[in-house]
């Protein structure tokens, strides 16, 4: 098995350090593994990055964006992607400061040839640890209390906010996206600088219209490896600081506030399992309403969506 990571890098020095973290968790991995540094900055890679004891280490340097804007750097690697399709098995794409342990990559193998048969995105949390010692939810502005059944096991859906900061897929899987529109960055939807950014980073998961669904443990947490990490904690660090402080940053108040191992609600988890049939059917269903959440600065909209995803 043969993967490749392209990193989108706004050079930065204090940032230098996230991205050897994320090479020296590369080089647990158990496949070949080619990383692919695309960048603003003209830089040598021997001197201020740790070697790739997987495979090789490239850097790709940008200099011209679509309208001098230069979030479109998330945007770049696609091309190059498309030229890669059939050199590599596993497909990844991740922010400069995400680190993507080993665990979750064998999380991801695990689940994701069930999921895809079920018309679902395996989910990942992106995660901060808090000045307690806990892991919060960096995304999360609620509790999940949206459950799907798929053969007789329950799974929790993200349908809150399954945004990550980066994305993973398999050979099928990239094919199959290059031939949407939504691939195309001149033929998506990006309204602001902010969008750019963060449409590249999602992957495919809002404009697919699967549910992203997670494991759940026997203790009611999501799977414990289905974890990202977010390196430099500024999202929780700055939760804790406007607690004492007027927030200055209108999404204070919704991000980074819930525990990685609360952010299921468990007294909907009882009743769901408790009224749950687990007889054969032709059908399964999310059992309970699904919702997406979109925010634009202060605003909160909610839209309803029913989905539905076939059983054997």
């Amino acid at each position: 098995m043969k993967i490749c990571i392209h990193i989108s890098f706004y050079f930065n020095d204090e940032r230098i350090k996230y991205l050897n973290k994320t090479i020296n968790e590369i080089n647990k991995y158990p496949h070949d593994t080619d990383i692919f540094i695309h960048t603003n900055k003209e830089i040598i890679a021997e001197e201020i990055f740790d070697k790739n004891k997987k495979g090789k280490l490239n850097i790709i340097v940008h200099t011209k964006f679509k309208n001098n804007n230069a979030a479109y750097l998330t945007w770049k690697c696609r091309s190059l992607l498309e030229k890669q399709i059939e050199d590599y098995d596993i497909f990844i794409y991740l922010e400069d400061d995400i680190l993507l342990y080993k665990e979750t990559l064998d999380y991801w193998l695990k689940y994701k040839d069930l999921f895809i048969k079920h018309k679902c995105n395996v989910g990942f949390m992106r995660v901060e640890r808090g000045s307690d010692g806990e892991l919060y939810w960096v995304d999360g502005c609620i509790k999940m209390n949206n459950f799907a059944k798929i053969g007789n096991k329950l799974y929790l859906v993200n349908d809150v906010q399954p945004y990550c900061a980066f994305w993973i897929y398999d050979k099928n899987e990239m094919k199959l996206w290059m031939n949407k529109e939504y691939w195309d960055p001149a033929k998506t939807c990006c309204h602001q600088p902010h969008h750019i950014l963060e449409k590249s980073s999602s992957g495919k998961i809002f404009d697919q219209g699967y549910p992203t669904v997670i494991p759940i443990t026997q203790s009611a947490t999501p799977h414990l490896n289905c974890i990202v990490y977010h390196q430099g904690e500024k999202y929780r660090r700055h939760v804790e600081t406007s607690r004492l402080t007027t927030p200055s940053w209108p999404r204070a108040p919704w991000f980074s506030t819930i525990k990685f191992k609360e952010a299921i609600n468990k007294k909907i988890l009882q009743d769901t399992t408790k009224t749950m049939c687990f007889k054969n059917c032709h059908q399964s269903q999310i059992l309970c309403p699904f919702f997406y959440f979109q925010r634009e600065h202060n605003h909160q909209r909610v839209f309803q969506k029913s989905l539905f995803f076939h059983q054997d």
